[in-house]
């Protein structure tokens, strides 16, 4: 439903990371069916679809071209792109020689650079310095409250919290629970306390 910022969380390996890629089509259902209506924007893996060797401005076209953008959608997003990640000269350098923290703002400037109706995110928001975390959650949120969708995995409860409205408790590929943060919150630490 647009507007809606679902928290996905669980132990590592109870399947949330399975279901993000899942809902981008990049793995296919074993059982029973599954539809997404609308342009989805994925964020899993900041290098997925960097080339080390070459520079920043050279793989935002690049990854890019894998985002299924044309070459003149990225040419017309790249100035903003560069403003947004925030990494200045340094986006003509080669990749490998950025930090973790450059590649990830660089990564998220690229994905949702373009407007989708649907954001995917795997562990992102909790990495990188606390002033791109900001700007990012306020893209975030703009992007939402533009009737997008934002389905956010992640163990950072504070960032869920703030971010999400509904949560999906999940556990060996199972959906324990579904509905209201709060509530969804408060349930997964007792069962986190009781293990």
């Amino acid at each position: 439903m647009p507007g809606t910022k679902l928290g996905l969380i669980g132990k590592n390996g109870s399947g949330k990371s399975t279901l993000l890629r899942t809902l981008a089509g990049v793995y296919v259902p074993t059982e029973g069916a599954i539809s997404v209506e609308g342009d989805t924007a994925a964020i899993f893996n900041a290098t997925s679809g960097f080339m080390p060797n070459a520079t920043g401005y050279e793989n935002i076209f690049l990854r890019g071209v894998l985002l299924g953008f044309s070459f003149g959608e990225i040419e017309r997003l790249v100035p903003s792109i560069i403003e947004f990640a925030g990494i200045g000269d340094w986006i003509h350098q080669p990749i490998y020689q950025y930090s973790s923290g450059m590649t990830l703002r660089l990564a998220f400037s690229i994905t949702t650079a373009v407007e989708s109706d649907i954001l995917l995110m795997d562990e992102w928001l909790g990495a990188g310095d606390a002033d791109f975390i900001d700007k990012a959650r306020g893209r975030m949120q703009e992007m939402v409250a533009r009737s997008s969708i934002l389905v956010l995995a992640t163990h950072n409860l504070r960032l869920m919290r703030s971010v999400c409205d509904t949560v999906m408790i999940m556990d060996r590929g199972r959906i324990l629970y579904h509905g209201d943060i709060g509530e969804g919150l408060s349930m997964y630490r007792e069962m986190r306390d009781q293990h």
